[in-house]
């Protein structure tokens, strides 16, 4: 047959004698497939005992390596249908090398039995391994392994149901004998199950921080957060001019699912924020709680959940990290703790190769210093990874205090924001429910009507540690306190009651009230020095920080610390925590408290340097410390007022660096000391003024600063306040403000439910002017109530209805209204039928220019007569469902209402835009187009719409799918030199289209020239 090349190993003779025997009768087409000449295999054929296998010897001596052997024998063997004896490169994963066989066999034991099960072999196969092989277990299994691997066709899938079936029967640990690569499949497979009943098994919530028996699950006790999604509503808009919420537009989100939705906010990195109590880590537990349930079998699945796509997600702590925050070490360190079959190596390249299907989540991105997260450079730290660096394809969120927030932002400013605001009155409910599910609900009803009819209490119920608090203090007190410090002073009472009540068998030693003050200043100590650490606020300890074993081992009996182990570098550690941040703060305010009366010089040492740092981080623990001793509040508050004095108010940097932040927490201060001799000290003080954005304490803080104050003392610089209001007793709040003359410019109401309820406002918006009271379950009779009222005022510029169901609007008892210039009626549930309605009703506000109707059904518009509107300059239409076939009618409209110069139709599906004629509108300066699903197609028609906009000069046509050879090709010429800024010019001769970020321009004459003529009626 030809020279020789290579000597036949046993084990090739074994592989040899093995296909032979099963091949029979087909060897001669075996031969023709593997290209043994026709004429050598008649020859081959008088040749008496085992033909096949003479022939295969044959043909594998002339080829010219093993492997080469291999593959040719296995794809012929495919090829002929008998891929049941197809064979593996011995060179990826030696499945069938026979001493990975018989080293399997040996250390497999008896568990070989299931494994052939799960490998799908029937009962009798398995009991014909044993018979032929009896008394001898090693050859029972090796036989078994031997059958399997005959079956299988893919080397990939053959390793990784090996790998699969040796987890599910619980040997993980022979997996590593199959190959040395790290980070396959069933490596993974294995990580996830390890990783997800890590997170069951530890996310508990703790209904009390010592009695674990009492802890309930997380789906017993969780209660969903209320979530927002900010946005940028100019860039919504997408104009220059309009003034209708410069600010971050606020999205309500259902829950964390909406971030993580494929077609959700359009970026892998997710900033969760919001300031202490408020839930963010609960959040974040909840994901990695809700992702577990997915991956552990037998366990209630998540239906159609977004983690489902994520084999593997890893909840780090920002505070527990190493100093190089690199955030592969740091889920060995404090997850994969005794990983045997992963390495660091493994896990990166299969994060690299399958970014889509793991997600990372950061928690407490504010608990460090940031100049250690910003030095820490790397693709693998935090900020490589924040910074969208690296990983660009993981989905990745991160919590954090708004503080370190924007920093963040700096490292990245596309992040999708995403703002924790807490508990509303459903969320509260839901959760004493749970809570306290072991009593009646009259029981219940009376903590939640406690809490509602307290303006005080109300609020902090907003963020969920406080609202825990209050039903700790509420099942152990049956009453309430109305100040956090007061509240904290309850918990504590509570946890400390409870660890007396406990049996002197469970306790280490006899605990009295002496015991628990000196416990109190030890910790406090500690406290006090961890959140003045130069390096950052610390919020792990060692045990030799403190100054006895024993103040530890109390604090952790009482509930107050948490003593936890951790891994790093391969050595494990002890670190001591406080139940909360926030209760770090309180302790450190009762040790700092105490030194007011037994050491003034170090206490004012220590007020100095909070004072000179960021005030705004040490809100709580001035609070407390103003809370717990009134002599330490005089000092405190007399060292702001200094500040305060000291500051140039006039200077714009003055006013933004030192005054807003140290006038809010004078505020608070003196809300939480409840000094009334020095409320009235600062009646005339510069510094009173309410800058900034009133709501939540802030606004009860300014309530309690002038309601002690006489009814006839005047605050000459409040006014004009930018009020928040979540609930009627806000607005209640706000009355009582105006009382002592304080007027309110901007007043939002956003989400209260104001049906039947309008004349509430009466009072408090005659100098407002702008009112927001979107979603807020407004009927036809409350929006004539409503404009009856502005039309008194005579003041409101901007009035939002957005998210009111205005289907039913009537106007004939709408009063004109000579103020309102912005009206925003977004998701106001309008249709084609309600445009004459709407227009009349926009004929009463006589000087309004700018109305957002974005997110209202408008398809199936008509070409109807509606009333003039000549005022009007600005019309929004995002997202309205208006199609191709709706531009006449549109056109009529905007035509008919008189003087509309700027039209946004971003987010309407115009796509097969056809040649056509529209009504002319004269007035027509700027029209968006942008993300409306427009091709190539689609221009020339657009081309010939626009030749009847007589004086149009900016057409908007970005993220639409249309190449810039073919606007060449249409006579558009591309004017680098010109931007979106083109301003507006009086006759102008040319018209502007920006796409793809590029300008290009057209002569009036030349579209007309070219394009009018070709038009077609609608």
């Amino acid at each position: 047959m030809g020279r020789k090349h290579q000597k036949i190993s046993k084990s090739d003779e074994r592989l040899i004698n093995d296909v032979a025997a099963n091949t029979g009768r087909d060897w001669r087409r075996l031969g023709t497939v593997l290209g043994v000449k026709s004429e050598e295999l008649d020859a081959l054929g008088h040749i008496k005992g085992d033909v096949a296998s003479q022939m295969v010897m044959v043909w594998w001596e002339e080829q010219s390596n093993t492997k080469d052997a291999r593959e040719a024998l296995r794809a012929a063997l495919i090829k002929m249908d008998r891929s049941n004896l197809a064979l593996a490169s011995s060179e990826n994963i030696c499945l069938d090398d026979e001493s990975l066989f018989r080293d399997l066999s040996r250390n497999i034991g008896k568990d070989w039995r299931r494994l052939g099960t799960t490998l799908s072999f029937r009962a009798a196969e398995i009991e014909t391994f044993v018979y032929n092989n009896r008394d001898n277990l090693e050859e029972q299994a090796f036989q078994m392994f031997i059958a399997w691997r005959r079956k299988q066709t893919n080397d990939t899938e053959a390793r990784e149901s090996l790998r699969a079936a040796l987890v599910e029967i619980e040997r993980a640990d022979m997996t590593a004998r199959l190959s040395d690569v790290a980070g396959s499949a069933v490596d993974v497979l294995t990580c996830s199950k390890e990783i997800a009943n890590h997170y069951i098994e530890t996310m508990k919530v703790m209904t009390y921080p010592l009695a674990k028996e009492r802890a309930m699950g997380m789906t017993e006790l969780h209660v969903n957060l209320q979530l927002l999604r900010e946005t940028n509503r100019l860039e919504r808009h997408q104009s220059e001019n309009s003034t209708l919420q410069p600010e971050h537009d606020k999205i309500s989100l259902g829950s964390y699912e909406d971030i993580l939705q494929p077609d959700g906010p359009g970026t892998k990195r997710t900033l969760v924020t919001a300031e202490t109590g408020y839930g963010k880590s609960t959040l974040l537990k909840k994901i990695a709680y809700d992702w577990a349930l997915i991956q552990v079998p037998k366990r209630h699945r998540l239906s159609q959940s977004p983690l489902e796509i994520y084999k593997l997600l890893f909840l780090l702590n920002v505070n527990l990290m190493s100093k190089d925050f690199n955030f592969i070490d740091a889920i060995f360190s404090q997850i994969l703790t005794d990983c045997n079959y992963l390495t660091k190596k493994g896990l990166k390249s299969f994060i690299q190769k399958h970014p889509e299907e793991v997600l990372i989540l950061f928690d407490g991105a504010d608990e460090v210093l940031f100049q250690m997260l910003d030095r820490a450079n790397g693709l693998d730290t935090i900020k490589g990874v924040l910074s969208f660096q690296s990983f660009k394809s993981c989905r990745v969120i991160v919590s954090s205090r708004q503080f370190t927030a924007l920093k963040l932002l700096k490292w990245y400013p596309h992040f999708t924001r995403v703002r924790v605001t807490g508990f509303n009155d459903e969320n509260r409910q839901e959760y004493v429910g749970k809570y306290l599910t072991n009593y009646d609900s009259k029981y219940q009803s009376e903590l939640l009507k406690e809490v509602q009819e307290s303006q005080t209490l109300r609020t902090l119920g907003e963020i969920p540690l406080m609202f825990w608090l209050m039903c700790t203090t509420w099942e152990e007190c049956h009453k309430l306190p109305d100040r956090v410090t007061k509240l904290f002073n309850s918990a504590v009472r509570v946890l400390y009651q409870h660890r007396v009540s406990k049996s002197s068998a469970t306790c280490s030693d006899t605990f009295t009230t002496a015991t628990f003050d000196d416990l109190s200043k030890q910790l406090g100590k500690v406290a006090l020095e961890g959140l003045l650490n130069p390096n950052g606020v610390k919020l792990h300890f060692t045990q030799a920080e403190f100054d006895s074993e024993r103040a530890v081992a109390l604090g952790c009996e009482v509930g107050l610390l948490a003593n936890t182990k951790a891994m790093h570098e391969l050595e494990e550690f002890d670190y001591v925590t406080f139940l909360h941040k926030t209760f770090q703060e309180y302790y450190a305010a009762m040790y700092l408290a105490n030194l007011a009366s037994s050491n003034l010089e170090m206490f004012r040492k220590y007020v100095s340097q909070i004072l000179a740092g960021n005030i705004d981080t040490m809100e709580y623990l001035l609070r407390f410390c103003c809370g717990l001793n009134s002599a330490a509040a005089e000092i405190i508050i007399a060292l702001v007022s200094e500040k305060l004095s000291h500051n140039e108010l006039d200077t714009f940097i003055g006013f933004l660096c030192n005054y807003t932040p140290y006038s809010r927490i004078m505020m608070l201060l003196l809300f939480e000391a409840e000094l009334e001799f020095m409320v009235r000290d600062f009646a005339d003080a510069d510094w009173v003024r309410f800058s900034g954005t009133l709501q939540g304490e802030d606004l009860l803080a300014a309530h309690y600063f002038v309601k002690t104050l006489a009814r006839t003392t005047g605050l000459p610089h409040a006014s004009n306040l930018d009020v928040i209001c979540h609930s009627l007793a806000d607005v209640e709040l706000v009355k009582d403000l105006m009382r002592h003359g304080i007027t309110t410019k901007s007043l939002d109401l956003d989400g209260v439910n104001m049906n039947g309820k309008i004349d509430t406002l009466r009072d408090i918006s005659e100098h407002a002017t702008c009112l927001y009271v979107d979603d807020c379950n407004l009927n036809s009779k409350d929006i004539s109530r409503l404009f009856t009222m502005i039309s008194a005022t005579g003041s409101i510029e901007l009035v939002d209805l957005s998210n009111n169901s205005l289907c039913s609007l009537q106007t004939d008892d709408i009063c004109s209204s000579m103020s309102v210039t912005l009206l925003n009626l977004s998701g106001c549930s309008l249709t084609k039928d309600t445009v004459d309605v709407l227009f009349r009703f926009l004929s009463a506000l006589s000087n309004v220019n700018t109305v957002n109707l974005s997110g209202n059904n408008l398809h199936g518009v008509r070409p109807v007569h509606v009333s003039q509107v000549l005022s009007l300059h600005s019309l929004i239409l995002i997202d309205c469902s208006l199609q191709k076939n709706d531009m006449r009618g549109l056109f009529y409209i905007i035509a008919a209402v008189g003087n509309i110069q700027w039209v946004s139709l971003r987010k309407n599906n115009l796509c097969g835009f056809q040649k056509g004629t529209i009504t002319p509108v004269s007035s027509l300066l700027s029209l968006d187009l942008t993300k409306c699903g427009l091709e190539n197609g689609n221009m020339k028609p657009l081309l010939c719409m626009l030749s009847n906009l007589p004086n149009v000069q900016r057409v908007n046509v970005n993220n639409n799918d249309i190449d810039k050879e073919i606007l060449a090709s249409l006579g558009l010429n591309a004017s680098p030199e010109f931007g979106h800024d083109v301003e507006f010019i009086e006759n102008s001769r040319y018209v502007y289209i920006f796409s793809s970020n590029v300008t290009y321009m057209i002569s009036r004459n030349a579209l007309r020239r070219r394009y009018s003529a070709n038009c077609l009626l609608i």
